[in-house]
């Protein structure tokens, strides 16, 4: 008898997301997934997130969700709502709630960084703040003069992303990130409410949440390396002309798979974080300085996978050894088969 398994979609009607999609941003091709889980005994359930029942019995079902560019989080917020509730009636979401909070939400990100019991992505540590006004009264202005690296919560290919070098480049940061205009009518009352009323603080219009972490001096490029299960596809990414970023230089500069220039220990740095999380699958931006790794950071739901698109061979670790595979699976088979393991191996 099969089991049940339930895949919500998003507003669009798309499930997961695909590199070169057809057409664009489309996600997976849905029937390509039905048919690999039925052949694992699974019987799939397309829902939108509207269509959840919360008064039916949810306990023990097992439930994959989807995530997408959003400007603002405005669905996203909805679909964590209902990933919540489910999560209140006991159904199974793969992966956990705490990778959906963290997915398109860096500050959630780093606070799972800071949790998570992986000594090796400590490298790199992380303030966060959910207005201006905290960061000037918390923040130890005596590092000021530091080199600060400044993130919006949200946003993909290094847009939102910021480099301070001393005090006042790094309030500049924090005020352009963390802008979060009032409207004009609410804007006046609270003005009206200034006047009226001795020491009343305005409601700040920087309240968008952010983080700063400390820079890494020196880095040339990063890797990107995505694991599916025991595949493991790599790219290198050069840093943009004059710039620290890596991520958004250009697909026509990256290297993917053998000829990417891949320092000794990655792909076991890779795992050992992959597994410390005990995710389905993992995206993970890596840096490499004088012998130490850094992650920058990692996504958990949804992420780009052009390293799987225009990789002709995947990697996996044979005994001590990593070697190399053809790439000739879809995106849609790795991420079955990445779905069926997790629940195999966590006894789901």
């Amino acid at each position: 008898m099969k089991r049940d398994i339930y895949l919500l979609l998003n507003y669009k009607g798309s499930f997961g997301n695909k590199y070169k999609s057809v057409p664009l941003a489309s996600g997976f091709d849905k029937k390509l997934i039905l048919e690999f889980f039925d052949k694992e005994g699974f019987s799939v359930h397309y829902l939108y997130p509207s269509e959840v029942d919360l008064r039916e019995d949810w306990k023990g079902k097992l439930i994959l969700y989807t995530s997408m560019e959003d400007e603002g989080c405005l669905y996203k917020d909805y679909t964590d709502d209902v990933l919540y509730a489910l999560s209140l009636k006991e159904a199974i979401l793969i992966p956990g709630l705490p990778f959906a909070k963290a997915h398109h939400n860096k500050v959630f990100m780093e606070m799972l960084r800071d949790i998570a019991d992986i000594p090796e992505i400590k490298s790199i540590s992380s303030r966060h703040y959910g207005a201006y006004e905290e960061f000037e009264k918390t923040f130890d202005h005596r590092l000021d003069n530091s080199n600060w690296v400044l993130k919006s919560a949200a946003g993909a290919s290094s847009l939102g992303v910021r480099l301070s070098h001393n005090g006042a480049e790094l309030k500049k940061c924090v005020k352009e990130l963390s802008l979060s205009r009032t409207s004009l009518p609410l804007r006046l009352k609270e003005l009206g409410r200034r006047k009226k009323y001795k020491g009343y603080q305005m409601n700040s219009e920087h309240r968008n949440k952010i983080v700063i972490q400390n820079f890494i001096e020196g880095l040339g490029n990063d890797w990107k390396v995505l694991v599916f299960k025991d595949k493991y596809f790599v790219v290198q990414r050069p840093n943009r002309e004059n710039d620290f970023r890596a991520s958004g230089s250009g697909k026509s500069k990256y290297f993917f798979g053998t000829k990417a220039q891949i320092p000794d220990g990655m792909f076991d740095y890779a795992k050992r974080i992959y597994e410390g999380f005990n995710v389905p699958m993992i995206s993970l931006d890596i840096a490499y300085k004088d012998g130490q790794f850094y992650l920058i950071e990692m996504q958990f739901v949804a992420f780009g996978n052009s390293g799987h698109h225009y990789s002709k061979e995947y990697f996996y670790k044979d005994g001590d050894i990593w070697d190399t595979a053809p790439n000739t699976e879809t995106i849609e088979k790795i991420y079955v088969d990445s779905m069926v393991d997790y629940i195999n191996r966590n006894n789901l």
